[in-house]
């Protein structure tokens, strides 16, 4: 993979970043936020400003997850078309979700410029565009909603792209920025102010009784109220995790020759691809796409040879510089839920993002802050995550849980021996068979074996391995894992516990494999024969 430059985000490069401690103490506040992506830093300092004491927890660095690893779009064009969102909603509101997405727009131009936040905030158009002529007519529809909604758009005879298209629209007053830079800035402004902020400090437990409560390895904190804004609420629970479907996508950091006019862009291909230039006036672009359900792919490495086929036959290319993977989560009626998470007494998230993720963060913070404060907010109602829209997700709700059952079953089937082990080669995964058990085997690069129980610690799926990102990825709820079984994205609390594994490698092992327990303890409690 050298060939593609740097795995990592483009967003990394000279970056220049403040160092926050580990949280290694109790504390008590006002308000806890789990997660320091734009949803958790928004909302910390909406609060803080409106005098709640306030601390965030993140179990990495600041921004390194969903926020720094996206494409950096600020838009009211929705992941769903407008005449389906229509169908599912009523006209009217989704005339006012539009609004609010323009409404957050204008909330992070406004809070750049007062903070003076460096991130290359710039108004541009948005454009769809289509390949094919049996999409004209979607497009034709999606111009006409789209200003009854009050938006400025407009069919264009020029094209802006340097390819051949069938037919392209035009978005006005779309935006686009550096979203690493700018949550960075968010934190040191909201530390700044007095706010509490730990990097490292992964969230093992989340207590939600008469003291709520999260905690850390080191430490805890107690508060009145939570906020999960880890993308997906870490934890179970399925009033939500079973209305959101993990998707994984695939981005690349180009130089062109020969760069289109500036401006956002999205095709009408399933899955599509999007791409915008990294800043003004550059000749380096961000082009992505080819999502996949996240674990239901075998063959990940072949995706980002699939967005760099797309990327030659579009464009004439000079290098690629960055390359990298990203999960977002889709609602199944294509809307987040943005609110209290139903049968919870004082916890909030926002998740179901899709991919318009940075303008639902921007927008979840107000809703969430709002909450907590008790002031009235629009736009919360068609957010809130206790909806009932049966008929507008009822068939996308089955479909979606019937695949995971589909996944439950079928990797219960699935058999690999354990002489398989021979085959992996270094700095690669697979499960196999141990016995009546499923065991994730990793060789290191520099060939030690290291066994996992390939059990998701959230809900019990079987983990997939992700050759493209060496993580262990599972196809049921988004939850994934290192390749040595650490957690770091999706909803599982727990690691993947390690297994004791005899083989002619390792004949010193004892012939037993030991369970995680789901939660809060990452160590296994019981030891099982095999």
């Amino acid at each position: 993979m050298q060939r593609w430059g740097l795995h990592k985000s483009i967003w990394t490069q000279d970056l220049r970043k403040k160092n926050y401690e580990t949280l290694r103490q109790n504390l008590n506040v006002d308000t806890v936020i789990v997660g320091a992506g734009i949803t958790g830093l928004l909302t910390g300092i909406l609060l803080r400003d409106a005098g709640k004491r306030v601390a965030i927890v993140t179990d990495g660095e600041v921004g390194h997850g969903v926020t720094g690893n996206s494409a950096g779009h600020l838009t009211q064009v929705l992941d769903y078309e407008f005449r389906d969102l229509v169908s599912r909603f009523g006209e009217e509101k989704i005339k006012d979700v539009v609004a609010a997405c323009g409404n957050a727009i204008n909330f992070v131009e406004k809070l750049a410029t007062a903070k003076k936040i460096e991130c290359g905030f710039t108004r541009t158009p948005g454009f769809k565009f289509t390949e094919s002529k049996d999409d004209l007519q979607n497009l034709v529809e999606e111009v006409e909603l789209a200003q009854r909604f009050g938006m400025s758009a407009s069919q264009l005879l020029n094209n802006p792209l340097s390819f051949l298209v069938a037919g392209i629209i035009r978005f006005e007053n779309q935006a686009m920025f550096d979203p690493l830079s700018f949550v960075l800035n968010l934190a040191e402004s909201f530390v700044g102010e007095g706010g509490l902020l730990f990097e490292n400090s992964r969230v093992l437990k989340v207590e939600d009784d008469s003291t709520p409560r999260v905690h850390t390895k080191f430490g805890s904190v107690s508060a009145q109220e939570i906020v999960l804004a880890t993308h997906t609420p870490i934890g179970v629970y399925l009033s939500l995790h079973t209305r959101v479907a993990p998707y994984f996508s695939y981005v690349m950091g180009v130089r062109l020759k020969r760069a289109p006019a500036q401006g956002l862009f999205w095709d009408t291909s399933k899955p599509y691809f999007y791409l915008r230039p990294v800043k003004t006036g550059t000749d380096i672009w961000i082009i992505g796409g080819r999502d996949h359900k996240t674990g239901q792919e075998i063959k990940t490495y072949e995706r980002y040879l699939e967005v760099e086929e797309y990327i030659h036959q579009h464009f004439d290319v000079s290098e690629i510089l960055f390359y990298w993977g990203n999960e977002v989560f889709e609602s199944v009626d294509g809307l987040p839920y943005i609110g209290k998470i139903p049968f919870t007494k004082n916890i909030f998230t926002g998740t179901g993002y899709s991919g318009t993720g940075l303008t639902f963060g921007v927008l979840a913070g107000r809703i969430i802050s709002d909450l907590i404060l008790g002031e009235k907010n629009e736009s919360a109602e068609i957010f809130d995550p206790s909806r009932v829209k049966a008929v507008a997700s009822a068939s996308s709700f089955l479909k979606e849980n019937m695949n995971v059952a589909k996944w439950y079953v079928s990797d219960r089937l699935s058999h690999h021996e354990i002489g398989e082990i021979k085959l992996i080669a270094p700095n690669e995964g697979r499960v196999i068979d141990v016995g009546e058990k499923k065991v994730a085997i990793y060789r290191t690069e520099n060939g030690r074996i290291h066994a996992l129980s390939s059990t998701c610690t959230h809900m019990g799926g079987t983990v997939h391995w992700n050759s493209a990102e060496k993580s262990w990825d599972c196809p049921c709820h988004g939850g994934r894992f290192r390749a040595t079984g650490e957690a770091f994205e999706g909803p599982p609390l727990g690691d993947l516990a390690d297994v004791k594994l005899y083989t002619e490698e390792n004949p010193d092992a004892a012939d037993t494999i030991t369970e995680a327990t789901p939660g809060f303890s990452p160590m296994p409690e019981q030891l099982l024969d095999i």
